[in-house]
């Protein structure tokens, strides 16, 4: 069986989420599945997990828009962010509403990267689950 993984969140980035995706991925290949990935690159001083919003500036290391590592895809981050320029210009009672509603807006920009990623990298596997 052949799986494609999207996630923001993969080792070597060091939080909760990245270490459930990451055990998730072994245990799909420990019986017998093929798992590629697409996430997002996290520069080094990102990756301690120190700071909850990670997401929310884009990436000065990976200087291409995307860099595969064996059946890992790391996707690169934009500078521009237009769901994020109007989420923060809504007043505090409604920023909620509209992330619940909306695309993460934290992550919107990467979700056009991981996008691209897969049409040029991966469009040509037949997935059986996604």
């Amino acid at each position: 069986m052949r799986i494609l993984l999207i996630t923001a969140y993969l080792p070597p980035l060091n939080n909760i989420a990245c270490h459930r995706m990451n055990s998730f991925k072994k245990y799909l290949e420990e019986r017998g599945c093929t798992v590629d990935v697409i996430t997002r690159y996290y520069d080094t001083k990102d990756r301690s997990g120190k700071s909850l919003l990670v997401g929310e500036h884009p990436v000065t290391e990976l200087k291409t828009s995307y860099e595969k590592v064996g059946n890992v895809v790391y996707t690169n981050f934009p500078v521009k962010n237009s769901k994020k320029k109007l989420f923060d210009s809504l007043p505090r009672g409604i920023k909620g509403l509209y992330n619940h509603f909306a695309l993460d807006v934290f992550m919107w920009g990467w979700y056009e990267n991981a996008l691209k990623a897969y049409e040029e990298v991966f469009s040509s596997n037949k997935y059986d689950f996604v």
